[in-house]
């Protein structure tokens, strides 16, 4: 059975928009209603799946369109990072830093159901369609800062020059884990083998959103020294590459043991827990970025650079 973190929910901007396009088209002296029906409540879906959507057309008063039309649109939100240059009335020229957040909205399957007609006023019309969801279909991608991804099934009553009636429904789509999950074993190799040998040691390298990570952070000392605290680290890192390219972070951590004296010979193996979060966004590639997340083990050292060892964890939306 699908399942996942949050249910799909539609948005005020799409419910103001829809509100003020009848608005519009009341004030044109025409006016009808569009409605887009799914067939699962709690609208969530599987690459790969068809999706039953029914459409209700109510007339109101007489309304001419050009056609109506459906939509499956894959909508990529993202943040990039640019520099602008400007020049005053003096001819000299300044070189800021922005940002923009950009949309990418693509139709992926569409349908026209009725061409040049007029919809009369206190007349209700239904239309089925069975619109297929692409087998390789990235995952809706929400809960990030500088990146998202959406479906929506999106029907259009296009009017000649004047304000369109349209209706949107978002899908929540589940999706294959992105890359390959190892199995039970040790992971990571230390970034100083010379001062300690680091691994993971978990069940996979794989999680569902709202699971707990745990394994054991397994620690060789190759010379005698003093951590000042000894964490492991669950670090997200969302990555939009164009233009001069924009990076967000975010990263948890769990502290194991604080002041420690090592010795090599005394092997240490330091078991642990770490939550995902829910609501956080899958380990993704998009058109514009990627999300990806690390498992880190850190032995923290005073006055120079950590000591650690890593794993790339991908992040799934269910089981």
């Amino acid at each position: 059975m699908l399942t996942a973190p949050i249910h799909p929910r539609e948005t005020a901007r799409e419910s103001s928009k829809r509100k003020g396009s009848q608005m519009f088209d009341f004030l044109k002296g025409g006016q009808a209603n569009v409605q887009v029906t799914l067939d699962r409540p709690n609208q969530i879906y599987g690459a790969g799946d068809t999706v039953h959507v029914t459409v209700n057309v109510q007339g109101v008063k007489d309304l001419k369109i050009q056609n109506a039309q459906i939509a499956l649109v894959s909508r990529e939100e993202y943040v990039r990072r640019y520099d602008e240059r400007s020049t005053d009335s003096n001819g000299n020229s300044t070189i800021e830093e922005n940002t923009r957040r950009e949309t990418d909205e693509r139709k992926v399957w569409q349908q026209q159901f009725l061409g040049e007609t007029t919809i009369k006023g206190n007349s209700n019309q239904a239309f089925e369609f069975n619109v297929p969801i692409p087998p390789d279909a990235l995952p809706t991608v929400d809960g990030g800062k500088i990146l998202s991804f959406a479906w929506r099934v999106k029907t259009t009553l296009d009017r000649r020059l004047r304000g369109d009636v349209e209706d949107i429904q978002e899908l929540y789509v589940i999706a294959k884990p992105y890359g390959n999950m190892g199995g039970a074993g040790e992971y990571g190799t230390s970034n100083e083998p010379g001062e300690a040998r680091l691994s993971l040691r978990l069940s996979n390298t794989g999680a569902a959103v709202g699971e707990t990570i745990a394994g054991e952070l397994l620690i060789q000392p190759q010379k005698a020294f003093d951590a000042t605290e000894i964490r492991v680290e669950l670090e997200r890192t969302e990555d939009v590459p164009q233009d001069k390219g924009n990076q967000q972070k975010e990263k948890q951590t769990v502290k194991m043991a604080g002041s420690t004296h090592l010795d090599p010979g005394q092997n240490l193996n330091m078991p642990f827990q770490i939550k995902i979060p829910s609501g956080a966004p899958f380990t993704c590639r998009t058109r514009h970025g990627s999300i990806s997340w690390v498992l880190r083990g850190v032995l923290a050292r005073r006055m120079r650079g950590d000591t650690s060892v890593e794993q790339e964890i991908l992040l799934f939306s269910g089981k």
